[in-house]
């Protein structure tokens, strides 16, 4: 009887120590995974970082040369070219300035990609108001007004959520310009912080182009842009984890949300 409960209990040890030789070697195996991993995660961020540098120096320099030496043609030989040839170097200095824009708001979407998060507690009633006081400088007195509910702290990188929040209010007073007044309401719904202009809108019928790179819903005489900056947005809201949406009615302006799930803490 002894016997036999003792070769039980080898047994189930010996299964035990063979389970646990096992798990072992999965443990180990998926550390190696882990590390190689890291390391691949790293090559790409610096590719990454090399293609926002040639996107931002290397495409750059040749595209200052053009626009620079249209400018010394036009100043040195104003008055001897024709109305015709004249033209067409005001169009070449108008698009490089244009293309010097969009390669600098590509570089900036490559750097909120692959920038490092530095977490902290921020107020989000303080950022709004710091980011509304810093655009309301270039806009009309009393032009704009903002109505804003009392709302939750996150935890987030201040840098990028200032970017973020900055592009939302300019939004919202570029596409409400011209209304007597412009008003920006910012209220909290749930998960979700809402940015609520009454400005011209959009057909929700292309809303799935609104937050993809140069995608513009409005041309660009009525409105100036080069279709950069919601995705710039949607970037720093993937960064932390979060979603982001929108809905518009033409003429009956535009609400944007998104949450931060991960990071919203409640003060």
């Amino acid at each position: 009887m002894y016997m036999v409960l003792i070769i039980i209990l080898l047994s189930i040890l010996l299964v035990s120590i063979a389970w646990m030789i096992r798990q072992n070697r999965e443990i180990r195996k998926l550390r190696i995974e882990k590390d190689e991993m890291s390391i691949h995660i790293k090559n790409i961020k610096n590719d990454m970082e090399d293609m926002r540098y040639a996107i931002v120096h290397d495409l750059s320099a040749p595209l200052r040369a053009v626009h620079g030496f249209c400018e010394i043609i036009q100043k040195q030989m104003k008055g001897l070219m024709s109305a015709e040839v004249n033209e067409f170097l005001s169009l070449i200095h108008e698009n490089t300035s244009v293309m010097k824009s969009m390669i600098a708001d590509v570089g900036e979407y490559y750097r909120v990609m692959n920038c490092s998060l530095q977490i902290e507690l921020i107020d989000l009633n303080s950022l709004i108001e710091d980011c509304f006081e810093l655009l309301i400088e270039k806009q009309e007195p009393d032009s704009v007004q903002l109505k804003m509910q009392p709302l939750p702290s996150v935890q987030g990188d201040r840098g990028l959520l200032f970017i973020m929040i900055a592009q939302l209010l300019s939004n919202a007073m570029k596409f409400s310009n011209g209304r007597k007044p412009s008003i920006i309401n910012v209220m909290q719904d749930g998960e979700f912080i809402l940015i609520q202009d009454n400005g011209v809108g959009f057909d929700m019928a292309y809303k799935d182009k609104i937050f993809k790179l140069f995608q513009r819903l409005h041309v660009k005489e009525q409105f100036k842009g080069n279709g950069t900056g919601l995705a710039i947005v949607n970037q720093i809201i993937q960064r932390h984890n979060g979603s982001i949406s929108i809905e518009s009615e033409s003429g009956q302006g535009t609400c944007v949300y998104f949450q931060i799930p991960e990071f919203m803490k409640r003060t």
